[in-house]
């Protein structure tokens, strides 16, 4: 194909130069008869006609060989569009005396030189031709190429500004977990220390565990599903303390082949940290959180239930709603979506396209995980 593609640049560019030949040709032609400049009996000549069309076909045939070879070669070589032209052309008038030498059987230096520094008024007039005709197919080439890496340079342009202006979005979305988390896992601590020391201990252990995953992980925009159901799972955990018996969780992971599913960082914590804010804390005991993963329809599945209040039919959407979204829009990909529920139970479904990643499998002790 790049090679028909070639074929036919170089046979539309002869064509060009051919035309324009045989144009400014008649027209030159046309002029000096008027004005009685050709020698006498000159004109109408047929023999004049057939040498004007070879000597034609061999300048176009000559000038579009040089573009070519220019193209490849020179171009690139040279700064200035002046020198371009200059180069182009000089190329194209020396390739075709030389041709000509060939063609007629005198090739030697002398001759060459010789017809090169012929400045005779007709030869000047109709050796410009093409050199007018190759002018023109060079700047309209060459504008087109400017024009096309403008194009891409512009299309460049707005990629990396676009590029930016999304990492820019994740870091702020990732700067923004957990304010609250941390401020009341660090009271609840302060009331621990001295009432039950081993349980302050324990969460101090496991709140430093929680944030050694999330600096880990801070630049990494995807992380496997197993990495993050562990993270929640510490969480849910620090959350456990401050809660007691009023909250239980369960994370079930229906198909151990799914726990190596890329998803992005820290899309279920905001979520988990909603459910206990919003439906949790609102109920005095059995409080229930149920993190359910499961493909269905080439879409893996996050289904993330609470036993707290149902959302309310004008739900408008706080910090952990909004950052998932925000990640689904910048990270989740055409088929990503979120959708939030009272029936059959209360519950907000992340749907996402599966995106498997090759690193070793690395797992939770156990995937289906029940707390009591």
């Amino acid at each position: 194909m790049q090679y028909f593609i070639k074929v036919r640049d170089f046979l539309v560019h002869f064509g060009f130069l051919l035309l324009v030949d045989f144009a400014l040709g008649g027209i030159s032609y046309f002029l000096l008869t008027l004005a009685k400049l050709f020698p006498e009996g000159s004109q109408n000549s047929e023999a004049a006609y057939k040498f004007v069309l070879i000597n034609n076909t061999v300048e176009a045939l000559v000038a579009v060989v040089v573009l070519h070879l220019f193209l490849i070669f020179g171009q690139h070589r040279l700064k200035q569009k002046a020198m371009h032209y200059l180069l182009l052309l000089v190329a194209t008038y020396v390739a075709e005396q030389v041709t000509w030498a060939l063609i007629e059987g005198k090739f030697s230096l002398v001759f060459i030189v010789g017809d090169l520094l012929n400045f005779h008024p007709f030869n000047l007039v109709f050796r410009s031709h093409i050199l007018i005709a190759l002018s023109l197919l060079y700047h309209w080439l060459t504008k087109e190429q400017t024009k096309t890496r403008k194009i891409t340079e512009q299309e460049y342009q707005l990629l990396l500004l676009k590029e930016l202006k999304t990492k820019a979005e994740l870091e702020a979305l990732q700067a923004k977990i957990s304010p609250h988390f941390l401020y009341n896992s660090l009271n609840s601590i302060a009331g621990l220390v001295h009432l039950d020391p081993d349980k302050a201990e324990k969460m101090v252990l496991l709140l430093a565990k929680f944030f050694r995953y999330s600096t880990h992980i801070k630049h990494q925009y995807f992380n496997t599903l197993s990495g993050e159901l562990e993270m929640i799972g510490t969480y849910l955990e620090v959350e456990k303390v401050r809660f007691e018996d009023r909250l239980k969780y369960e994370i079930v992971l229906e198909d151990k082949n799914l726990s190596n599913c890329l998803i992005p960082s820290f899309l279920l914590q905001p979520l988990v940290e909603n459910a206990i804010k919003h439906g949790i804390s609102k109920i005095t005991e059995n409080g229930l959180i149920r993190v359910h993963i499961f493909e269905k329809d080439n879409l893996l599945h996050i289904d993330l239930h609470d036993n707290g209040s149902p959302f309310p039919d004008n739900i408008q959407s706080g910090y952990g709603l909004e950052s998932t979204q925000d990640k689904l829009r910048l990270l989740g990909g055409d088929k990503a979506s979120l959708i939030i529920k009272n029936a059959p139970q209360k519950s907000v479904l992340v749907q996402l396209a599966l995106q498997k990643t090759a690193q070793k499998e690395a797992s939770p002790k156990d995937f289906i995980q029940v707390n009591n």
